[in-house]
């Protein structure tokens, strides 16, 4: 359900409400800022005390939104981050992985993917919380709050899943690079083995800088392989929360397969019932004629009995 934000309106009016009110003094008070003079006069207090009932009456058909669906606006926000999050962490991915980084700066990039990647999760879950909770166990609610619930928890929840799908992509994509990029390591690491087995003729200086460079890369990927078991716990938990969203959706459809069920045989109910009316109609049409028809007969026998009698006494 789309709501507006009237709290912009509103601070207008009042501002445009404090400058065209006068100012007005009590006594000796003539320094009084004009923000101290009450909006109801004294004269009118005893009035306003016997107007309370209709205020209340009033108020009462103000139209405010519930709380449960205050909450919905909180949902979309969230929505939004994960949103944000997730094209910030391909962001990072991408810069991940370019060749030409230093170790200090892809140190950094790593934290940073960490600490993305774990409020992208958070988010997830509290999102998914939210959802699931709108509106509260301990609330009463109408059938048609509770059918706009339902609808706005589907929506939500197929929103939901729609980001999660594209967050577990992003991380499975950024993982089959990873793996890409070791494999060439552990390849170049493996050939550059075989070629200091098979040439015993180099020079020392140039196999300290072949070790140096050996160990940049054992390092390296040693550090790639942490990530890549970071990114798999992450991809399993995204994985259960993921199922708790399909199983709210898959509720959902049944909720609303439900509905449609039971509008489909009160549909059947009232044609049968317009058919029922109709017979009694008719029936109590024909009873009216017969009552007219007895009512005649039962004249004509008192008549007739009348008639007779009066031959009999004359």
């Amino acid at each position: 359900m789309a709501t507006r934000d009237r709290t912009p309106s509103f601070n207008l009016i009042k501002s445009e409400y404090k400058n065209r009110r006068p100012s007005r003094h009590y006594g000796n008070e003539s320094d009084e800022d004009s923000n101290n003079v009450p909006l109801v006069s004294l004269n009118r207090a005893g009035n306003n005390i016997h107007n309370n009932n209709n205020n209340d009456l009033n108020l009462q058909k103000l139209n405010v939104l519930p709380a449960w669906m205050q909450r919905v606006n909180d949902i979309d926000v969230n929505l939004t981050k994960i949103s944000q999050q997730i094209e910030k962490l391909k962001g990072y991915h991408d810069k991940n992985l370019l060749p030409d980084m230093s170790m200090e700066d892809q140190s950094d990039l790593e934290r940073s993917i960490e600490i993305t990647t774990a409020e992208t999760t958070r988010l997830f879950h509290k999102t998914h919380d939210m959802i699931k909770n709108l509106g509260g166990k301990g609330t009463i609610l109408s059938a048609e709050d509770m059918k706009m619930k339902k609808n706005i928890q589907s929506s939500k929840s197929a929103k939901l899943q729609s980001l999660s799908l594209s967050f577990r992509q992003k991380q499975r994509t950024y993982l089959t690079a990873l793996q890409k990029r070791s494999n060439s390591f552990s390849d170049l690491y493996n050939d550059q083995n075989d070629d200091d087995d098979g040439e015993n003729a180099i020079d020392l200086d140039f196999t300290d800088e072949l070790k140096q460079v050996v160990n940049a890369m054992e390092e390296e990927i040693t550090q790639r392989d942490k990530e890549i078991r970071k990114i798999v716990a992450s991809i399993n938990d995204l994985s259960h929360l993921f199922q708790d969203i399909s199983v709210l959706v898959v509720q959902q459809g049944t909720l609303l397969d439900r509905i449609d069920y039971n509008l489909n045989q009160t549909e059947a109910y009232t044609q049968e019932a317009v058919v029922e009316i109709d017979e009694t109609n008719k029936i109590h049409k024909e009873y009216r004629t017969r009552l007219c028809i007895l009512m005649i007969l039962v004249a004509l026998v008192v008549a007739m009995v009348f008639i007779f009698i009066l031959r009999f006494i004359f």
